[in-house]
C-alpha cells in the first residue's frame, strides 16, 4: 500500500473547477487528505522506525488493491483502510505479515441526519458480527479492524456512542474478549491532534 499512484493533472483540475459539491463535502475531504499527509509523513520521515502506518482510500480499495474485497460491501463504505506494520520500511510494504494493527476510518459528515447516522452505525456492528470471516480469508494475517469513526460534534459523539453501546450490548457482553473495538473523536480533535493520537479516540 504505498499510494504511489498520482491522479492526471487533467482530472485534479476537474475535480478543481467542480461547483456542484457542499461545503461540508469539501471540508470533509480536505480533513480526510489531511490524515493521508499526516500518515505519509510518518512513513516518509520515520524510515528507521519499526512501526509504520499504510492506507489505502475508497478510491484505492475499489481499484483492486489489498481491500478490493470492501469496494462491493453492501454494509459500509470507510474513507480509510490503515495497517499498522512492523519492520524494515521497505520489508513491510504490502507485507500481511507484519501488519500488527487494522483500522477501517470513517468520517462522518456534518450535514448527515440523525436517522442516517443510526443506520451506519447499525450497519458497522452488523458487518463485525456477520462479515469478519471474509476480512480473514481476504487479508490473512491482518487482525481484524478497529473502527475509528470520526463525528461532526461532541454531541454527534455522545449520541453515536450511546447508540454503538446498547447494538453492542445485544451480541457481546462487555468483557468479552471477542468484542470488537469501534472508537470516536470528532472532527475538532482530529484536526487538532491528529489521527496518531491515541488519546483523542473513546471507545464505544
Amino acid at each position: 500500500m504505498q499510494n504511489m499512484d498520482f491522479h492526471p493533472n487533467e482530472e485534479l483540475r476537474k475535480r478543481y473547477r467542480e461547483h456542484e459539491r457542499s461545503q461540508g463535502f469539501i471540508d470533509r475531504y480536505l480533513l480526510l487528505a489531511d490524515v493521508c499527509l499526516e500518515l505519509d509523513d510518518e512513513r516518509n520521515g520515520t524510515y528507521y522506525m519499526t512501526t509504520c502506518h499504510y492506507y489505502e482510500t475508497e478510491a484505492d480499495y475499489r481499484s483492486e488493491m489489498r481491500y478490493h474485497f470492501l469496494s462491493g460491501n453492501e454494509l459500509i463504505q470507510p474513507d480509510l483502510c490503515i495497517a499498522q506494520s512492523e519492520g524494515d520500511m521497505d520489508d513491510s510494504i504490502g507485507d500481511p505479515d507484519t501488519t500488527v494493527a487494522s483500522y477501517l476510518l470513517e468520517i462522518f459528515d456534518s450535514t448527515l441526519p440523525r436517522y442516517r447516522l443510526r443506520n451506519k452505525l447499525k450497519k458497522y456492528v452488523q458487518y463485525l458480527e456477520e462479515e469478519l470471516d471474509e476480512w480473514d480469508e481476504q487479508t490473512g494475517e491482518d487482525p481484524r479492524p478497529t473502527l475509528l469513526l470520526v463525528c461532526a460534534t461532541l454531541t454527534d459523539l455522545i449520541y453515536a456512542k450511546r447508540r454503538t453501546r446498547g447494538l453492542m450490548a445485544d451480541i457481546w457482553e462487555y468483557d468479552d474478549e471477542d468484542r470488537p473495538h469501534i472508537r470516536f473523536s470528532t472532527i475538532e480533535k482530529l484536526k487538532e491532534h491528529g489521527v496518531l493520537a491515541g488519546e483523542i479516540w473513546e471507545e464505544a
